[in-house]
């Protein structure tokens, strides 16, 4: 497998610690390597704070691909890569923050082992921050960040009737109930649902499966639900591949996110699996599926 400083390139999630952590502060869930969240969440969690509020859905994590426009693996297929508020900083537009902003966004950059896309020599990338330090170099950083203190399993704390905070309010916001942030007995009774629905223990506890089931959920169909579609498809499937191709290509004309599998979406997945060395057939088979969710 390729590497990126250290880091491995993979489309197996799993393979390289790939979780999904929340952002302190707010809803954005981010998919990134277990190992080096504290860089890329501290820094998120900053950005948020400190230059602006980061928005739902605008935020990206991993993703198995290459750089845009190039054949080289994207740091987002090391997990070692976010992206802050996509719509508003679209890939090549210099000057989408203010020159505060910046100066704000190169001193977090600098706390966490990072570099801001909005430095670089050629195409700018103001939405982006990738670890640049070794892999040896950026342990050691989270190491020095935690005080040597392992993060929670997960990046999660166990969730049950009683507890207060900002995860309660994000599983509230999943499942449907008023997002208060204290778990009482309507949560707990959505949590069981939830749990009997996923094949879990219905226990009403919020625990390190039932996270990684709710985070399976928000990032789209399983497997077993991801259709064969071209044009004419319609459903939620197609929502969730529109979702997927506008998050891959902001610097392109966004797509109506809108269920129909009409011929911007079928031109748009030609051009993903040109990229991608697949058959160019404008089609959403297996073989896509795969290397859009990566895995």
């Amino acid at each position: 497998m390729p590497d990126i400083n250290g880091f491995t390139v993979s489309p197996d999630r799993n393979a390289i610690g790939i979780r999904t952590y929340t952002v302190p502060g707010t809803s954005v869930a981010l998919p990134v390597r277990s190992e080096i969240a504290p860089l890329l969440i501290g820094a998120a969690a900053e950005w948020h704070r400190d230059v602006e509020p980061l928005t739902p859905g605008w935020c990206w994590g991993y993703a198995y691909r290459n750089v845009v426009g190039g054949s080289t693996p994207s740091f987002h297929s090391a997990g070692i890569a976010i992206d802050l508020n996509a719509p508003k900083h679209p890939l090549g537009r210099v000057g989408t923050v203010s020159a505060a902003q910046a100066s704000r966004i190169r001193a977090i950059a600098r706390k966490y082992g990072l570099r801001w896309g909005g430095d670089y020599s050629g195409r700018r990338d103001e939405m982006h921050l990738e670890v640049i330090l070794t892999r040896s170099a950026a342990l050691a950083l989270v190491d020095r960040i935690q005080g040597g203190h392992p993060p929670p399993a997960g990046g999660r704390r166990i969730l049950r009737e009683g507890v207060r905070g900002d995860d309660v309010r994000l599983v509230q916001t999943r499942l449907g109930v008023a997002p208060d942030g204290i778990f009482g007995p309507k949560t707990a009774e959505a949590v069981r649902g939830f749990q009997r629905a996923r094949g879990l223990v219905a226990d009403g506890i919020v625990g390190p499966k039932t996270w990684a089931e709710l985070d399976r959920a928000q990032e789209g169909p399983p497997p077993q639900d991801r259709p064969l579609l071209k044009l004419g498809a319609r459903g939620q499937a197609v929502t969730y591949l529109q979702q997927i191709l506008n998050r891959w290509y902001p610097g392109m004309d966004r797509l109506a996110e809108d269920g129909i599998y009409g011929p911007a979406t079928a031109n748009r997945v030609r051009f993903m699996q040109g990229r991608a060395n697949l058959a160019v057939d404008g089609i959403t088979g297996p073989a896509t599926w795969r290397y859009l969710h990566g895995g």
